[in-house]
C-alpha cells in the first residue's frame, strides 16, 4: 500500500513544483512589466515636460522676433518723419536697405513659425501691411525731396502712416497673445500628463498587488473551466460521431493534398469500401472521371468549387466490386490546424435516375399515342373549317375554327415535347454538312414573313462580307432561328421591326434577332432557357407559345458545339444571337 502511494505522491509533488514555478515565471514576468510601465510613465512625463519647455522657448522667440520687426519698422517710421520736418539730408533714413532687412526677417520669422500654422494669416497681414507702411514711407520722403508734398498731403499721409503702424502693432499683438495662449495651454496639459503619470503610478502599483492575489484564483479557474471544456469538448466528439454514423449519406474529408482522411459508415454501404481502406488515397479514385481528367485535375476542379461558396455536382461513383453508382456531390471547406480542407458530401441518385427515365419514357409513350389521334382530329377539323362537308353556320364555323387552332396547337406541343425528349437522349442524329448560316437566316425570313405580315411586323436582314459557312443541319438550324423570329415577332408592338444579322465574329458566325419589345423581365433572366419557361402565362396565353421553344433551340445550338445567349433591356427590346463555331479553311 505504501509503494503505491509514494507514486502518487512523487506526482504530486512534481505537479506542486510545475505550479510553483508558473507562479514565479508570471511573477517575475509582472515584476518586469510593472518596471517598464513606471520607466514608460517617467519618460513621458519626462517628455511632456522638456516639449513644454522647447515649445516656451519657440514662443518666445517668435514674440521677441515679432517685437523687434515692429520696433525697426517705428525707428524707420520716426527717422522718416524727422526727414519730412528738418528735411536735412542727415535725417533721412537708408529705407531701401531698412525694407529689405525688415521683409527678410518677416519671411525668416514665417519659416520660423512653421509648427504654427494659426499664424499663417496674421504673418501674411504683417508683410502686406509692412511693404505698404515701408511703400507710403517711401512717397513721403520722395515728395519731401521733390519739395511738392503739400502740408495737407503730408499730414494725410502721416495719418495713414500711423494707421498702418497701429494695424501692424495689433496684428503683432494678435499673434503675441495667441502664443501666450497656446503656452498656457501647453502648461496645464504638462499639469494633467503629470497628474496622470501619477495616478498611473498607483494604479500599476495596485495592479501588481491584484496579480498576486489575483493569480491564484486565475490558475485554478482555468483548471476548472480546462476541465470542463475537456469534458464538452468530448461530449462533442460523441455526438458527432453518432450523427456521422447514422448519416444516410457518406461523408468523406480530404486533406490539403486531395487525399481521402476519414469517411462514415454510409461510404461503405455506398460504394463498399471500409474506411480504413480508402484513407490516403486520392478522392478521384472514388470517381469514374472522364476521359483525359487526373485526379490531380479533379481535386483542382473541387477546390475551385469549393472555394466559390460550394456547390453539387452529378459524378459517376465507382464501387470496390467494380460497379457504378450516380451520385449528387456537395463540396464544402472546413479549416482546422492542418488549413483549409475539404468535405465531401455523397448522396446516392440511383432512385432519382430511375424515376426520370420512368417519366421520360411516360410522356415519351403519352405522347405518340396522342400524336396519332390528335393529327386526325386536326386534319378532319380542318376540312370542316375549309368547307369540304359544305358551308355551317357562323356559330358553328367560329366554334370549328377555335378547335382546329386548338388542335393544332396540341400537335405543336407534342411535337415540341418529342423533340426535345430525343435530343437529350441523343434519339436524333444531327446532319453534318457544309452550310451557309446567310442561307439559312434568307431562308428562315422568307418561311416567317407571312407570320410576321399577320402581326404587322417588318423583317429585314443584313448578312456581312466573309465566309459564313458552318458545319451543322440546315434544317435544324433553321428550326432555331424560326423560334428566334417567332417569339420576336410574337413580342413586337405593331409597326415595329424584326433585324436578323449574320456576320463573322473570329472562329465564330453569329447569326442575331434582335427585336424592339418590351424586354425580358430581370426576374425570368435565369429561367428562359427551361422547359415550358413562360415571363407572364397571362401573356403568353394571349400571344400563344408552349414554353418549349427556347429550350429546343438551346439544345440544337449544344449539339452543333454552339452556344444560345441574349441581351436584353426592359423597354428597349431583346438579341438573341446564336454562335456557331466557323468551318475550317482546308
Amino acid at each position: 500500500m505504501l509503494m503505491q502511494r509514494r507514486p502518487k505522491d512523487r506526482r504530486r509533488f512534481r505537479r506542486g513544483i510545475r505550479n510553483v514555478s508558473i507562479i514565479a515565471v508570471l511573477g517575475a514576468c509582472v515584476s518586469i512589466a510593472i518596471v517598464m510601465a513606471v520607466g514608460f510613465a517617467s519618460f513621458r512625463e519626462f517628455a511632456a515636460s522638456q516639449h513644454a519647455r522647447e515649445d516656451l522657448i519657440y514662443s518666445s522667440s517668435i514674440r521677441a522676433e515679432l517685437q523687434s520687426i515692429y520696433e525697426q519698422l517705428l525707428t524707420v517710421e520716426s527717422a522718416t518723419r524727422g526727414f519730412i520736418i528738418t528735411g536735412e539730408a542727415e535725417f533721412r533714413p537708408p529705407l531701401d536697405e531698412d525694407r529689405t532687412r525688415i521683409l527678410a526677417r518677416i519671411a525668416a520669422v514665417t519659416k520660423f513659425a512653421v509648427e504654427r500654422p494659426e499664424h499663417t494669416d496674421d504673418l501674411a497681414r504683417l508683410k502686406r501691411l509692412a511693404e505698404a507702411e515701408l511703400r507710403l514711407l517711401g512717397e513721403m520722403i520722395d515728395a519731401r525731396m521733390h519739395s511738392d508734398a503739400t502740408p495737407a498731403g503730408s499730414i494725410l499721409q502721416v495719418r495713414q502712416s500711423k494707421g498702418l503702424m497701429d494695424q501692424i502693432a495689433e496684428t503683432v499683438e494678435s499673434i503675441a497673445e495667441a502664443e501666450i495662449g497656446a503656452i498656457n495651454a501647453r502648461t496645464q496639459e504638462v499639469r494633467v500628463v503629470g497628474q496622470r503619470t501619477k495616478t498611473t503610478l498607483l494604479a500599476l502599483l495596485g495592479a501588481a498587488i491584484a496579480v498576486v492575489f489575483g493569480s491564484t484564483a486565475v490558475m485554478l479557474t482555468h483548471l476548472v473551466g480546462r476541465r470542463r471544456a475537456e469534458r464538452a469538448l468530448g461530449d462533442a466528439l460523441s455526438r458527432q460521431r453518432a450523427i456521422l454514423a447514422s448519416a444516410i449519406d457518406s461523408i468523406v474529408t480530404v486533406n490539403v493534398e486531395g487525399r481521402i482522411e476519414s469517411a462514415n459508415p454510409a461510404t461503405t454501404r455506398l460504394l463498399g469500401w471500409q474506411p480504413e481502406e480508402i484513407a490516403g488515397k486520392p478522392l478521384g479514385t472514388l470517381f469514374s472521371l472522364p476521359e483525359g481528367t487526373t485526379p490531380t485535375d479533379f481535386m483542382t476542379e473541387l477546390s475551385s468549387t469549393a472555394k466559390d461558396g460550394g456547390g453539387v455536382r452529378e459524378l459517376i461513383g465507382l464501387r470496390k466490386d467494380g460497379g457504378t453508382v450516380p451520385v449528387d456531390v456537395a463540396i464544402g471547406r472546413m479549416r482546422d490546424s492542418g488549413g483549409q480542407n475539404l468535405v465531401a458530401v455523397l448522396h446516392d441518385i440511383t432512385e432519382r435516375k430511375r424515376a426520370e427515365v420512368m417519366k421520360n419514357e411516360f410522356v415519351s409513350t403519352v405522347s405518340h399515342e396522342l400524336r396519332t389521334p390528335l393529327t386526325s382530329i386536326a386534319g378532319s377539323l380542318g376540312l370542316l373549317a375549309g368547307g369540304a362537308t359544305g358551308s355551317l353556320p357562323e356559330g358553328a364555323q367560329r366554334l370549328v375554327t377555335i378547335a382546329s387552332q386548338n388542335c393544332r396547337r396540341l400537335v405543336r406541343l407534342i411535337n415540341d415535347i418529342l423533340d426535345i425528349e430525343k435530343m437529350q437522349s441523343s434519339g436524333i442524329t444531327f446532319a453534318r454538312d457544309t452550310v451557309s448560316l446567310a442561307e439559312v437566316a434568307e431562308r428562315s425570313v422568307e418561311q416567317n414573313s407571312g407570320f410576321a405580315l399577320e402581326h404587322q411586323v417588318a423583317l429585314t436582314l443584313e448578312v456581312e462580307p466573309g465566309d459564313l459557312r458552318v458545319t451543322g443541319d440546315a434544317d435544324r438550324l433553321i428550326q432555331v432561328l424560326t423560334n428566334l423570329l417567332s417569339n420576336a415577332v410574337k413580342f413586337s408592338p405593331a409597326g415595329s421591326t424584326v433585324e436578323v444579322s449574320v456576320a463573322r465574329r473570329g472562329d465564330h458566325v453569329r447569326a442575331t434577332v434582335r427585336d424592339h419589345g418590351m424586354g425580358i423581365p430581370e426576374s425570368f433572366r435565369s429561367a428562359i432557357f427551361t422547359r415550358f419557361a413562360q415571363a407572364d402565362n397571362s401573356d403568353t396565353r394571349q400571344r400563344g407559345g408552349t414554353g418549349l421553344g427556347l429550350a429546343i433551340a438551346r439544345e440544337i445550338a449544344d449539339h452543333h458545339d454552339g452556344t444560345l445567349s441574349f441581351e436584353t433591356e426592359e423597354g428597349v427590346g431583346t438579341a438573341f444571337h446564336l454562335d456557331l463555331p466557323a468551318l475550317e479553311a482546308p
